[in-house]
C-alpha cells in the first residue's frame, strides 16, 4: 500500500507531466491545423499509441469539453512507411470555438490549436487570394498581413522582345507590350498554358461560388467600379493574357528571360524578356481562358468581354485550321520553364476551347466538336498538361440545352465513378490523401487541391453531402494532416513553410503568404539536387523546407488556383444545391431542386429559355415584351406586359432570372 508521501509524489509527477504535455505542440498529432466545419467529419492522425483523447479550449483550458471520440486500430501507411498510426475521430463535436487535443499517452504533447466554425476557411481563402495579388507583375504591390507588410516596387515594365518569336531563329525585330499578369511561380516569367488552367479554376470557382466571392473582402484588392474585387484580381492576369495573341490568332508560348533570374526582388530584375514561338497548345489554351472570361465578365465590363470573345474566336479558328504545332525544340534559346509535355498533344486544349466556346456562345459547331471528342473516362488529375476534365465539367455543369442525353448520362456516370474513387482512396489512406499512396510528382499538392472541383461538381449533380465532406479532407491534408504535421501553405495554419523556393520570399528573407508549395516527390535531378535534399526513404517523405528544393518547395499560380477553389467550396453558403446561376449565365434546362425542398408557389415550369442578369440599386430591367423577372427563390419580381410598356424598375440590387421564349407560369 502506498504511503501518503509516496502517493502525493506520484500525483505531483503526473500533474507536472500533464502540464508539460499540454504546453508542447507535438507533430505526431497530425490534423487540419486550421479547423473543421460543424456537421462535417473531424479526424486527426496520430503517430503514436493511445486509447483515449480529450478536447480542451485553447489556448490553455484545463477542463476537457469533449471526451466521446473513437480511436481506430493501428494502421500502416505504405507510402510513408509508417506503422501504428491511429485515427482520432471526433466528428460529433460541433461546438464552435478554438481547441486543442490531449491523449492518454503522456509522452505525446498537445495537438496544434484548431477551430470549429462555419467560417473557418474564409481567412485561408483570403490569404490564398492575397498570394495572387502579391504575384502581380508590372506594378508595385503592398499588403499588410499577419502583422507584416509585404511589398515591392514597380517591376518588368519594358516591352517584350520579338527576337526569338520565330522558332529556331534569333533575327526577329521589334517589341510588343507584355506588361502585367502574374509572376508564374518562384520565378518572374509568365506562361500561357499555366495561366490557362489557373484561369479555368479561378473562374469555375466564380461560377459556383460567386454569391460568396462577390462579398468576400480581399486584402489590398478593391472593387474596380462595379467589378467585384475577386474578378478584378483575375482580370489583372487576363489583361496580360490578351497581349500574348498576335493578329493571326497565334499565341506565344511564354514571355520570359533567357535564363532564370537571381534571388532578387522583382523590381531588381532588369533582364530583357522575350516572346517565345507560338504553338497550337498555347493558342488553344488561350481560346479556352478568354472564352470563359467573355461570359463571366459580360455583366460587368461588356467591352472587355466582347474583346475576349473576339480574340477567343480568332485563336480557335487558327488552331482548328492547323494540325498540331508543339513546343518541340522551339525553346532552344531559353533556359527557363518549358511547360512541355513528354508526349506533345493539343487534344485536351482543343476540347477545352470548344467546350468553353459552346458554353459562352451556344453555337452548335462548338457543341458538336465537344461531344465528338469527349474522353472515355473522367480523369482526376487536373494539371496544366491535361485539362480534359475541365472540359468535361464545363459540359456537364452547363445549363444550356441541346446536349446528347446519352452522352450526358455516360459522362455523369464516369464523373461519379471518378469522385467515388477519390473518396475510396482517402478512406484507405491514413492521412486521407485522395490520390492515394501513389501519384507523387512535381506539383501533386496542386492536383490534390484540384480534386475539389471534381468533388463539388458531383455534389451539384447528386446533392450528396459526402462529396463536400471529401473536400474538407482535401483541405485537411494540405493544412497539416500529412506525415509532416505541417501546413503546406505559406502563412496559413500550423508550422507552414518558412523557406519556399520563391524569389520574393528569398530576397526579402521572409516567406510571402498565401502560397501552396508543390509537395513531396523523389523525381529530382541527381545532377542538380544536392544530396541532402534528394535522399529520401519514399517519394511521400521527400519534401524539404529548403529554398534550394524547387522540385518540391516551389510555389505556382496553378496550384494556388486549385487551393482557392477548394477553400471557396468550404465557405458559408457553398452548400447551395443546385448552384445558383451566375450573373450572365444562360439557363435553358431544368434547374434541380434541393432534395426535400418544396418548389416556390410562384415558381414556373420551364418550356423555353431564360437568362440571368445582375442589377444594382435603382437599375431598370431591359427586357422584351411579355418577359417576367423572377428572384432566385422563384418569386415574381417584375413583368413587362407590352412592347410599349415601361421597363420595370427593381427596388433592390440582386440577381434575377428573366423568362423569355415561351416560358410559362
Amino acid at each position: 500500500m502506498l504511503s501518503k508521501k509516496t502517493l502525493f509524489a506520484t500525483l505531483f509527477a503526473v500533474c507536472a507531466l500533464s502540464t508539460v504535455q499540454a504546453q508542447t505542440v507535438d507533430r505526431r498529432i497530425r490534423m487540419n491545423t486550421v479547423g473543421f466545419l460543424p456537421g462535417f467529419p473531424k479526424q486527426a492522425t496520430v503517430a503514436a499509441d493511445f486509447t483515449k483523447f480529450w478536447i480542451y479550449e485553447a489556448p490553455n483550458g484545463k477542463t476537457s469539453v469533449y471526451s466521446g471520440g473513437t480511436v481506430s486500430e493501428p494502421m500502416n501507411n505504405p507510402d510513408t512507411k509508417e506503422d501504428g498510426l491511429r485515427i482520432a475521430d471526433f466528428s460529433d463535436f460541433d461546438k464552435p470555438g478554438r481547441y486543442y487535443i490531449l491523449t492518454d499517452n503522456t509522452n505525446i504533447g498537445r495537438s496544434p490549436d484548431f477551430t470549429v466554425g462555419g467560417d473557418v476557411f474564409t481567412e485561408p481563402l483570403r490569404a490564398a487570394m492575397l498570394g495572387f495579388y502579391l504575384w502581380r507583375c508590372g506594378t508595385a504591390v503592398s499588403a499588410y498581413y499577419d502583422k507584416k507588410t509585404y511589398s515591392h516596387e514597380v517591376c518588368h515594365t519594358k516591352d517584350g522582345s520579338l527576337k526569338y518569336y520565330t522558332a529556331g531563329r534569333s533575327d526577329g525585330v521589334g517589341t510588343k507590350n507584355g506588361v502585367g499578369g502574374w509572376h508564374d511561380a518562384g520565378d518572374y516569367n509568365k506562361y500561357i498554358v499555366n495561366s490557362g488552367v489557373t484561369a479555368a479554376l479561378l473562374l469555375k470557382a466564380w461560377e459556383h461560388f460567386w454569391h460568396i466571392l462577390e462579398n468576400t473582402p480581399l486584402i489590398s484588392v478593391p472593387k474596380s467600379g462595379t467589378l467585384p474585387a475577386y474578378l478584378t484580381e483575375v482580370k489583372w492576369n487576363l489583361d496580360w493574357v490578351r497581349k500574348m495573341q498576335f493578329d493571326d490568332g497565334r499565341v506565344s508560348h511564354k514571355l520570359s528571360t533567357l535564363n532564370f533570374g537571381g534571388e532578387v526582388m522583382p523590381d531588381k530584375e532588369s533582364e530583357t524578356q522575350y516572346y517565345a514561338p507560338w504553338n497550337t497548345i498555347a493558342s488553344a489554351s488561350f481560346a479556352g481562358q478568354t472564352a470563359i472570361a467573355a461570359r463571366i465578365y459580360a455583366p460587368y465590363d461588356k467591352a472587355f468581354a466582347d474583346g475576349c470573345l473576339a480574340q477567343a474566336e480568332r485563336s480557335y479558328r487558327t488552331v482548328m485550321d492547323t494540325s498540331l504545332v508543339g513546343v518541340g525544340n522551339s525553346l532552344a534559346f531559353f533556359n527557363t520553364g518549358t511547360y512541355k509535355e513528354q508526349i506533345e498533344d493539343d487534344g485536351d486544349k482543343r476540347l477545352w476551347a470548344a467546350a468553353e466556346m459552346w458554353e459562352t456562345t451556344g453555337e452548335p459547331e462548338y457543341l458538336r466538336y465537344t461531344e465528338d471528342h469527349l474522353p472515355k473516362t473522367v480523369g482526376t488529375h487536373i494539371t496544366w498538361g491535361d485539362v480534359n476534365t475541365v472540359a468535361v465539367l464545363t459540359y456537364l455543369n452547363s445549363r444550356r440545352g441541346g446536349r446528347d442525353p446519352e452522352k450526358v448520362r455516360r459522362m455523369r456516370e464516369e464523373l461519379v465513378s471518378a469522385a467515388d474513387g477519390l473518396i475510396d482512396n482517402a478512406k484507405a489512406h491514413s492521412y486521407a490523401r485522395n490520390l492515394g499512396s501513389d501519384s507523387y510528382y512535381w506539383g501533386a499538392n496542386g492536383t490534390v487541391a484540384g480534386t475539389a472541383y471534381i468533388l463539388h461538381s458531383v455534389y451539384l449533380q447528386t446533392g450528396d453531402p459526402k462529396y463536400r465532406h471529401a473536400i474538407q479532407d482535401v483541405a485537411a491534408h494540405l493544412l497539416g494532416r500529412n506525415c509532416y504535421g505541417r501546413s503546406f501553405v505559406t502563412g496559413v495554419g500550423g508550422n507552414p513553410p518558412q523557406n519556399p523556393h520563391d524569389r520574393t520570399s528569398t530576397a526579402s528573407r521572409t516567406p510571402w503568404p498565401g502560397r501552396l508549395i508543390g509537395g513531396p516527390h523523389s523525381d529530382k535531378d541527381s545532377t542538380k539536387a544536392p544530396a541532402d535534399i534528394r535522399q529520401c526513404a519514399t517519394p511521400a517523405t521527400c519534401w524539404f523546407d529548403d529554398t534550394r528544393d524547387y522540385w518540391t518547395n516551389e510555389v505556382a499560380i496553378n496550384w494556388n488556383a486549385a487551393l482557392v477553389y477548394a477553400l471557396a467550396a468550404l465557405t458559408p453558403g457553398a452548400d447551395t444545391y443546385p448552384a445558383r446561376p451566375y450573373p450572365g449565365q444562360t439557363v435553358e434546362t431544368e434547374l434541380s431542386v434541393k432534395r426535400g425542398a418544396a418548389p416556390a408557389k410562384n415558381g414556373f415550369k420551364r418550356t423555353g429559355t431564360a437568362r440571368v442578369v445582375k442589377i444594382w440599386d435603382g437599375d431598370r430591367l431591359d427586357i422584351p415584351a411579355g418577359a417576367k423577372a423572377y428572384g432566385l427563390d422563384g418569386k415574381l419580381i417584375a413583368h413587362k406586359k407590352s412592347a410599349d410598356g415601361k421597363t420595370p424598375a427593381v427596388g433592390r440590387k440582386g440577381v434575377y432570372l428573366i423568362k423569355t421564349d415561351g416560358l410559362k407560369d
